[in-house]
């Protein structure tokens, strides 16, 4: 079964719908728990798709995890931009790369919902490290390639994000009278994050621009194909027939020349023939003549005869 990839690939922006639709939620969910305005986070979301979307027709995504894993990356790249203080390329690690969060304080939500007054508790560096880890499910390698902090930050990161964690859930459950589980409140966040319909068209005219044209430059390149298969085609025959002319010609020609060959012949037999008869001819007339003389020879010594 082909991946939708390569029937994106292929012109196919049914193909592409679908795919931006599996990996849109969790690319929208990444935004969301980095950014606190609704818009703004929607808007970040089709930005990293539409890049994906452009490594996609470029052939740089091998498979359907492939494109989700480009445009989460794009995503976190473009929430870092959008939460870093203006001026600064990073995000501020703390002094002794502590990453212990206290006091503890749970900023009420106007939806309430566990996972967004958790993420409210968190300061900008320990939440965008959160989102990234818990809602794109980057490991430390990843991790590090696109926050570009070493290995030893992020690993002191995730060491306080156990205890962090922990320790909000658990006054989250005391101040909600309900336990908190972490790890269904991600995947809850991330099965609601849906767009807006008007995402939803600025998505689709996205499909349309950018995979729309592949079906049309592929038609263009199999009739340029066919075309190209004709002229060879063609070509072909040409060379066929005047072969064949040729070899005709040919047979022709010997043809002639044995009877040209033939009729010399019989003039040659002609000549010989006539060259024989005259030969005789002139062999019977020169006995003749050696018989006339013969003749008059014994004539005229018969005359000498008589006149003695």
């Amino acid at each position: 079964m082909k991946t939708l990839v390569k029937q994106a690939c292929r012109g196919r922006t049914d193909a592409a719908l679908k795919l931006t639709d599996n990996a849109g939620k969790r690319v929208l969910a990444l935004c969301r728990a980095c950014i606190e305005g609704p818009k703004e986070a929607e808007a970040t979301a089709i930005q990293a798709l539409t890049t994906a979307l452009d490594h996609l027709v470029t052939g740089n995504c091998a498979d359907d995890k492939a494109f989700e894993e480009k445009a989460l990356s794009q995503a976190a790249l473009l929430c870092r931009k959008t939460i870093l203080p203006k001026g600064k390329k990073y995000l501020a690690v703390p002094r002794n790369k502590n990453f212990i969060i206290t006091p503890i304080d749970l900023k009420a939500d106007k939806d309430n919902s566990a996972i967004r007054r958790l993420l409210n508790a968190m300061p900008n560096v320990q939440r965008y490290i959160f989102a990234l880890h818990r809602v794109a499910g980057l490991d430390e390698s990843g991790l590090c390639a696109v926050t570009g902090y070493s290995r030893s930050v992020i690993d002191a990161a995730l060491s306080a994000e156990a205890v962090n964690v922990e320790r909000l859930t658990d006054k989250l459950s005391e101040d909600m009278g309900l336990t908190v589980n972490v790890q269904n409140e991600i995947q809850r966040l991330i099965d609601t994050s849906d767009y807006t319909e008007a995402g939803q068209e600025k998505l689709k005219e996205i499909i349309r621009k950018r995979i729309g044209p592949i079906r049309k430059r592929k038609g263009r390149r199999i009739a340029v194909i066919a075309a190209v298969a004709a002229a060879c085609l063609a070509l072909i025959l040409v060379l066929v027939l005047s072969s064949r002319n040729s070899e005709d010609g040919s047979a022709d020609y010997d043809f002639t020349e044995t009877e040209s060959t033939e009729e010399q012949t019989d003039t040659d037999e002609d000549t010989e023939e006539e060259t024989e008869d005259t030969t005789e001819e002139e062999t019977e007339e020169s006995a003749d003549d050696d018989a006339e003389t013969e003749s008059e020879e014994s004539s005229s010594g018969q005359t000498e005869d008589d006149s003695e």
